[in-house]
């Protein structure tokens, strides 16, 4: 019951030695930042519509298919698998086109796929009711619904996927770096309220009003929020991107088709070149962090699908219906991802070691939230074990990303990121998956409880926290050096690997692609004397900032 969205605030912002923001320093910036304001608004709009549209979306899929673990996990991956899909061109296109028009377009698209989902689910609320999917066979499910729902839930989703992108590369062109912690906090803070406040709300309107309505108003505050950001009065190089060096060096294509293609074989190559980066022999620390996300994703991503489940329970009723208990549910997620990162960043210091302390410890948390779950006598005790979980897990999201933050240099931070984002969509999805056939029962066989299946979730995490407990006791040590007041990642030795000696080189130089670095310099890296610029993706200089 959570998403990729689970990042609830930043670990930099908290915790010993880390640096503390007063709740006046966000209203000072709030009011000094008008275009920061609006985008924030028109996000907290955004959020508000999108939990209306996925309650309504799981009951749907419930009353039109039956309770099909299956058919619950098809669903979770129409909703993840377009920000793994169109990233590559998501990204370049919030780099080459006007972000605002991006903005405004995929609002527009999102609200039209809201509307034609309040068409496509009109009559699921008396087709069926929820206590009695239980009893739909294969049959009685109205399969043409169903694949409608699936395709338009796709659709849907691929609006953030390509709104998202532009919205974050707007934000450092309206905010100073000075203030782009309270930027990236807010943001945070904005995903946990709102999905605690409207995720329930959602849950009630699905009950009472039924699941057309609630994608009406979806509909509306997409309209409202395009609207939003069509007036907002935005710098140039916040619109469209800086007419830089590394910008004019790529050649630009020629007709849309062109882009397309282009946009996909870069973000397959960043891919690569993050999968070769953490093979190297010096990077291994690097890849165990960021197999992180996909570890936990195989725990958290099947939790949509078995709170769906749980919903229905008679035993967990006692605050409304099915739909009303899932937005319970689902605002605890919320709660637990704002709550979580908080209390962990006041105990943990921001070093590495403590960092990678505090992952083994989450997954240690979502192990115990699962495990309570499935000894939850009512829905009091389930909402608290939600919150748990969803607190873990969220403190690994921010925990790893900041070690790689302080560990990988800026010029492959994106691709690592880029790989790090595919293994956790491959394991949500994954477990979306798995956890709905091990309900349904696989291969024949009778399948588990509803129960079981946390107790399953529950042992993964478990397993999962043992081995990263182990790799921190072997590890932390090489980990300690990381923060932010350790030498800059870029400086690091083994990270100007592949460094092959060229034909005829001397003992004391090493070949960096096209760029001879002297082994003396890397000292100098370290205090910031050599600076690594990357142009046309390819091309690779090392220049002293002299001669920048």
């Amino acid at each position: 019951m959570t998403s990729r969205a689970e990042e609830a605030s930043d670990p930099q912002q908290g915790g010993s030695g880390g640096d503390y923001n007063s709740f006046a320093d966000y209203v000072r910036f709030l009011r000094a930042c008008a275009p920061y304001r609006t985008i924030m608004l028109a996000e907290t709009l955004s959020i508000a519509g999108n939990w209306f549209a996925w309650v309504a979306t799981l009951s749907a899929v419930t009353a039109t298919g039956g309770a099909s673990g299956l058919l619950l996990g098809t669903a979770l991956v129409m909703k993840y698998l377009p920000s793994l899909l169109a990233f590559p061109i998501a990204g370049a296109a919030a780099d080459t086109f006007n972000r605002q028009r991006i903005m405004v377009l995929s609002c527009v698209f999102g609200g039209a796929m809201s509307l034609l989902l309040a068409g496509v689910v009109a009559g699921t609320a008396t087709m069926h009711s929820v206590d009695d999917t239980t009893a739909l066979t294969s049959q009685d499910r109205d399969v043409p619904r169903l694949v409608a729902l699936n395709v338009l839930v796709f659709l849907w989703a691929l609006s953030s996927a390509f709104y998202e992108p532009a919205r974050r590369a707007v934000v450092p062109a309206v905010v100073s770096p000075r203030q782009l912690p309270l930027a990236t906090t807010l943001d945070s803070m904005v995903w946990s309220v709102m999905t605690a406040v409207f995720a329930a709300i959602g849950g009630y309107s699905r009950a009472l009003l039924g699941p057309s309505p609630c994608f009406l108003i979806d509909a509306t505050t997409f309209a409202l929020n395009g609207v939003l950001v069509a007036r907002m009065d935005l710098p140039h190089n916040a619109i469209l991107p800086a007419d830089d060096a590394h910008h004019a060096a790529q050649p630009q294509p020629d007709t849309f088709g062109a882009f397309l293609r282009s946009s996909a074989r870069k973000g397959g190559a960043m891919v690569a070149e993050g999968l070769s980066f953490v093979a190297r022999a010096g990077n291994r620390d690097v890849l165990a962090i960021v197999l992180v996300k996909g570890c936990g994703s195989l725990a958290w991503g099947a939790a949509d699908v078995l709170g769906a489940r749980l919903a229905e329970l008679p035993q967990y009723q006692a605050l409304g219906d099915a739909p009303a208990t899932m937005g319970w549910l689902f605002a605890a997620v919320g709660m637990g991802c704002l709550v979580g990162p908080i209390v962990f960043n006041r105990l943990t210091p921001v070093r590495g070691d403590a960092l990678l302390k505090g992952i083994w410890q989450s997954f240690a948390i979502m192990a115990g939230g699962y495990s309570l779950m499935a000894m939850s006598p009512g829905i009091s005790t389930l909402i608290a074990a939600t919150v748990a979980r969803s607190a873990g897990s969220a403190v690994l999201w921010n925990y790893s990303s900041l070690i790689l933050q302080y560990r990988v240099g800026h010029e492959m931070l994106g691709r690592v990121f880029a790989l790090e984002l595919a293994l956790s969509t491959a394991g949500e999805c994954a477990s979306g998956l798995g956890g709905g056939l091990l309900v349904d029962g696989v291969g024949g066989w009778g399948g588990l409880s509803i129960k079981q299946v946390v107790q399953v979730m529950a042992g993964l995490a478990g397993a999962v926290c043992v081995s990263w407990l182990l790799y921190w006791l072997r590890s932390w040590r090489s980990f300690s050096r990381l923060g932010p007041d350790a030498e800059p990642a870029a400086a690091r030795e083994h990270e100007l690997a592949p460094l092959v000696k060229a034909p005829g080189q001397g003992p004391g130089k090493v070949h960096w692609d096209e760029a001879v670095v002297e082994r003396g310099d890397v000292e100098e890296a370290a205090r910031g004397e050599v600076r690594r610029r990357s142009f046309a993706g390819s091309e690779r200089r090392v220049s002293r900032e002299s001669e920048l």
